[in-house]
Formats: C-alpha cells, sequence, structure tokens
C-alpha cells in the first residue's frame, strides 16, 4: 500500500524552506552592511556669531534647547576635583542609569562632545560648528558613531538618519527660537 503525500505537509515543508533562504540571505546582508552612521543637520539663525558662540559655550544653557526625550535632564555633576564638572553634564535618565555628555573641544567656532546616553552604550561623537553667512549664522550639528547591537546594528544604523535626525531637527529648531 503506498501512502500518498499530505498536502499541508508538503506545502509546509516548502514555506519552512523559504523561510530560512530568506532569514539566512537577511543575516548574510546584514552581516555585510556597516554598523556605523553620520547624521547631520544644519539651521540658519539670524544672530551674531559672538552671541551664538558664547550661549552654546555655556553648557549650563543647553538644558534649554538640547531635546532629551522621555523627561531625560540635564544636571550638572558635583564636581570631585576643582574644575572637573565644567566640561561635563548628567544626563538624569528616569528610567536607567545615567548617562554623560562630556566636551572634548570648545572653541570660538564648533563644540565637540561625547555623550554616553546610559551605561554600557558606546560613547556617541558630536560636534556642533558654526559660521558666518550673510547676516545669520549657519549651525551644523553633525553626529557619528558605531552600534554595538549584534547582528541588527547595520539595519538599525540604515535607520539611525531618521531616528535621532528628528532629535537634532528639534534641538537646532528650539536652539534658533532662542535667538
Amino acid at each position: 500500500m503506498e501512502m500518498k503525500k499530505s498536502s499541508a505537509l508538503y506545502q509546509l515543508r516548502w514555506v519552512t524552506r523559504i523561510l530560512a533562504v530568506v532569514i539566512l540571505a537577511l543575516v548574510l546582508i546584514g552581516m555585510m552592511l556597516s554598523s556605523q552612521y553620520h547624521i547631520e543637520r544644519s539651521v540658519y539663525i539670524n544672530a551674531s556669531e559672538k552671541n551664538l558662540s558664547s550661549y552654546i559655550g555655556d553648557l549650563e544653557s543647553w538644558g534649554e534647547w538640547v531635546y532629551l526625550q522621555d523627561g531625560t535632564v540635564f544636571k550638572q555633576p558635583s564636581s570631585t576635583k576643582e574644575g572637573a564638572s565644567d566640561r561635563r553634564l548628567l544626563i538624569e535618565n528616569t528610567d536607567s542609569e545615567d548617562g554623560l555628555l562630556e566636551v572634548s573641544l570648545m572653541e570660538a567656532d564648533k563644540v565637540e562632545f561625547s555623550v554616553v546616553p546610559k551605561v554600557g552604550v558606546l560613547p556617541i561623537s558630536n560636534r556642533i560648528s558654526w559660521s558666518r553667512e550673510g547676516q545669520g549664522v549657519r549651525v551644523v550639528w553633525v553626529v557619528e558613531g558605531e552600534l554595538n547591537a549584534g547582528l541588527m546594528s547595520s539595519y538599525i544604523a540604515l535607520f539611525a538618519n531618521d531616528i535621532a535626525g528628528s532629535n537634532l531637527e528639534t534641538s537646532l529648531v528650539r536652539l534658533k527660537n532662542r535667538f
């Protein structure tokens, strides 16, 4: 007596094979994509370069214009060494351990800083630069980094521009509204 192949089992076998090939292709493509990202936004502000420079150079003002999500706020760290906290801001998270923003370079036309949003996250390099343009100032914010989220890093990096870009845009609009 010959057994007839079950139509449902036959279809299930083909579906699982196709699904396995698709998953394998996604993993292989993900391994070839870069987990690094580059985000850049700019805004034109009708202000003097000197006023803008002194405002951005004052880290205490950053809580007024830098957008942080979900009730997260900047807090001035208590200094353990004299002058150690004047180039750092704590990022006080409501749902996890606090992060840190640390300025590495502050000049008349740019600020470079790194952000560790919370413990265990790789530092995110940021650069805000500004230059005279017409009667105002062009402010450019660049964020660069590398994600460390396993196989998903490269796919997340593809969308980092959209995800973090809106936060930069919000911050730059808030900065513009200060002038």
